[in-house]
């Protein structure tokens, strides 16, 4: 094996990856909840309050397994970065993106931190990725897999075409809320940013899945 510290790391990114594709899944069904729960306050306040209580104790157990999710990446990046510069920069943007969305905690939904935070966390996760596939291509051109890198730098510019979509509909969501419609179009647009990101999420799976076999093999 050329690289063991680069397979061990990229094997631990597919498991978080894993995790982060349920939390994914997760937050669709969370997302669902709160849109029908405010549609439902409408009519039936009791029933409303019931769907949207279902929604955030669904929301605690999407943070636990968000937050195993982060500490998985974070170790895999480390371990990989011994083998490739390009895990070591994926560990930085990590950090930023784990640091903006503890602050986002502190800010309220639409408030000016709140939208900055989730925006830099964003953009902070795209970059991230981005430069994961870019140590994967590195490691597989030096390994002479050149279908694994042609396949790297096509899903660079597909991942960054979704991601970039599921931000600017996130950020739309952010400046919509308050009232009980504003909360039905959050959940409406939270859902749609959530799907888009669950098959960007996929790609990257499969991604990390063909990179790992080739690490294991090499």
């Amino acid at each position: 094996m050329t690289y063991p510290n680069a397979y061990k790391g990229v094997k631990k990114l597919f498991r978080a990856q894993i995790l982060s594709l349920i939390v994914v899944i997760l937050s669709v069904v969370t997302a669902v909840g709160i849109a029908a729960g405010a549609a439902v306050a409408e009519e039936h306040e009791e029933a409303g309050v019931v769907a949207l209580g279902g929604s955030a104790a669904l929301g605690v157990v999407v943070l636990v397994l968000s937050v195993i999710a982060t500490i998985i990446m974070l170790v895999g990046l480390h371990q990989a970065g011994k083998d490739e510069k390009c895990f070591r920069t994926a560990f930085i943007f990590a950090i930023i993106q784990l640091v903006a969305a503890f602050a986002k905690g502190f800010g309220s939904e639409g408030s000016t931190l709140y939208v900055a935070a989730d925006f830099i966390s964003s953009i902070a996760q795209i970059i991230m990725i981005i430069y994961v596939i870019y140590g994967v291509i590195n490691l597989a051109n030096s390994l002479k897999d050149e279908k694994l890198a042609k396949r790297g730098k096509t899903l660079i510019t597909l991942i960054m075409i979704l991601l970039v979509i599921s931000l600017v509909i996130s950020i739309v969501g952010n400046f919509v809320g308050g009232s009980d419609a504003g909360t039905a179009a959050v959940g409406i647009t939270a859902i749609v940013s959530a799907i888009i990101m669950l098959v960007a999420y996929i790609m990257y799976l499969t991604f990390l899945s063909r990179a790992t076999k080739t690490l294991k093999n090499n």
